[in-house]
């Protein structure tokens, strides 16, 4: 009596290891399923490079069973990707939004925030979507030492009102440290351990939607965009 091999997991990103690919994106991703693989076999599948020992998508969609899971992720490549996998059961784990596609009813939406599952709940109403957060790197604690610097800043994820008018506001009275360039992941942890706060951009809320009339609280936060 054949044995029934249980679903397999597919994680797709573009690349591991080519500078192209360098991102939060990637570590987040890879980070989930490195979690995933101690509850059910996880593979990461390289979509657009080629670095054995990991399967390209061609691969994996020949090896796969049809209760095998493909998790896409990679936003600009998202839509490419639903093509490429047709007939294969598939879940998008949303980090970022506005890449310009639409989900069929039968994908569900892990979303990474809650601004996420309210921007999917609004796009795809009909589609499962929950909260799947990144899971925290071990190394993530406070070591309880001291702490001097007052403020970083990460100018990839700033917008110019933070940069232009906040952070030299900022800098007159505190210690700032503005991070220009992306660091992997052990150089983030070392600065966030050695700081007091952290400045970064706010998404609109997904409460000021609908409503006749904005609440105070939406009315701060409009006022501060258009800043």
């Amino acid at each position: 009596m054949s044995r029934t091999l249980p679903p397999k997991l597919w994680v797709c990103v573009p690349g591991v290891g080519g500078p192209a690919w360098r991102s939060g994106g990637l570590l987040i991703a890879l980070r989930a399923a490195e979690l995933l693989a101690e509850h059910v076999p996880t593979t990461v599948v390289t979509t657009h490079d080629e670095e054995p020992p990991h399967p390209t998508l061609e691969q994996a969609r020949a090896e796969a069973g049809p209760a095998d899971v493909f998790l896409v992720t990679w936003g600009p490549h998202v839509a490419g990707l639903l093509e490429r996998l047709a007939g294969k059961r598939v879940a998008y784990y949303a980090q970022s939004q506005g890449w310009g596609f639409g989900l069929d009813p039968g994908v569900p939406v892990l979303a990474l925030s809650r601004h996420l599952m309210g921007h999917w709940a609004a796009a795809a109403p009909t589609n499962h979507i929950v909260h799947l957060p990144p899971a925290l790197d071990p190394r993530c604690s406070d070591p309880g030492g001291e702490r001097d610097l007052d403020v970083l800043v990460l100018a990839r994820k700033s917008t110019p009102y933070l940069l232009d008018r906040l952070v030299p506001a900022l800098a007159e009275r505190c210690t700032v440290h503005v991070q220009e360039e992306f660091v992997d992941r052990a150089e983030l942890i070392e600065q966030v351990e050695g700081i007091r706060s952290a400045v970064r951009r706010r998404p609109r809320s997904w409460g000021c939607r609908g409503r006749r009339a904005p609440s105070r609280r939406c009315r701060r936060e409009i006022a501060v965009a258009r800043h």
